[in-house]
């Protein structure tokens, strides 16, 4: 008589010996078969070069607004940002409460003004501006910030003069009604 625990003894009954080796085998066929498949899909040059697109430094020049830094205007419900397009930028202010946007001021206006003082033609689309104050609320022309220095424009003369007390190291700010800032010495603030 055959032995049974090699060989089936009855309908839909497996032996032992199948029931060890099944796994086994497959275990063993797995690995196998996985490199074979990913022989066949090898990563190709068309493949990495669109992958590479995507990474963060090539990302931001075909992705827009992807990251936007939102400054709220001091005494209003409004806040001031950068819009980028293909074109350039532009200085947006959104007002939370009446759920609208526009533009902060006149771009091509604002690169007239800043032209003698930053010692050449301003691009509209470019502008130098590092940061805005908006002192007389969110439909008041902002302080205009260029490198260090503090710039009040008035865009219908096209004209910008300097702030009083405007110079600044890079990494201080100012309090909302000017009269103070802060710097950052290493780890401790300083009051100037």
């Amino acid at each position: 008589m055959p032995n049974t625990s090699a060989t089936l003894t009855a309908v839909g009954r497996v032996p032992r010996l199948t029931r060890v080796v099944r796994p086994v085998a497959l275990a063993l066929a797995l690995p196998a078969a996985w490199s074979a498949s990913e022989v066949g899909a090898q990563v190709d040059r068309a493949s990495y070069a669109r992958a590479e697109r995507m990474l963060p430094w090539n990302r931001d020049r075909i992705l827009f607004n992807a990251d936007v830094d939102v400054y709220w205007i001091p005494g209003s419900e409004a806040a001031w940002y950068q819009h980028r397009s293909e074109a350039g930028w532009q200085f947006m202010v959104a007002d939370a409460a009446a759920g609208t946007k526009r533009v902060a001021f006149d771009h091509a206006r604002m690169a007239e003004a800043l032209g003698p003082v930053t010692g050449g033609a301003a691009d509209p689309n470019h502008l130098p501006i590092a940061a805005l104050e908006f002192r007389g609320g969110p439909t008041a022309p902002p302080r205009v910030i260029v490198g260090n220095v503090a710039y009040d424009c008035d865009l219908d003369r096209r004209t910008c003069v300097e702030a009083a007390g405007s110079h600044r190291t890079p990494d201080q700010n100012s309090s909302p009604d000017g009269r103070y800032a802060v710097s950052a010495d290493g780890p401790n603030l300083r009051v100037l």
